[in-house]
């Protein structure tokens, strides 16, 4: 299965460990997908080169985490690091339709993006955080699987 790992850039300690310990518990992991931002895909490329799972990334069209970005592109032979020149939302298109699932941290707005496209696509999506609230406020989609603690 193809995985997309999604979320806030800031994502709580603990919504980042339930995701580890929910992919820890897979063993059908053959793409982890994310969009190169920092937070919770950035947890989603380290388990991807941590554990040896072939890895796609979107890009950022800034410099946002660039850094790790550019690491995988010279040192991981599976990472697949996609400069889109897009931002978020266009990139967020492409992270949901090359998954099968998606996983999320905590999560803003621009998770909420993906999450509705994600259903759009009838593809699960499993929360494992909270949502954060910015400066406007944006509904979870109906849908979404809140994942509980024991999960």
């Amino acid at each position: 299965m193809k995985y997309a790992v999604i979320g806030s850039r800031k994502p709580g300690k603990k919504s980042v460990e339930r995701v580890i310990k929910y992919l820890d518990s897979l063993t059908d992991i053959e793409l982890i997908v994310t969009g190169g931002a920092y937070g919770a895909d950035t947890a989603g490329m380290n388990y991807a080169y941590e554990h040896g799972i072939p890895l796609t990334v979107y890009a950022p069209n800034v410099t946002h985490n660039s850094t790790l970005c550019d690491y995988l592109r010279r040192n991981y032979e599976k990472a697949n690091i996609v400069n889109t020149g897009r931002g978020y939302l266009e990139r967020n298109t492409k992270v949901v339709s090359d998954s099968d699932i998606v996983i999320c941290t905590d999560y803003g707005n621009g998770t909420i993006d993906s999450m509705e496209k994600a259903l759009r696509q009838n593809k699960p999506v499993l929360v494992f955080g909270e949502y954060i609230r910015g400066k406007y406020h944006k509904r979870t989609p109906n849908g979404v699987t809140f994942m509980k603690d024991s999960d």
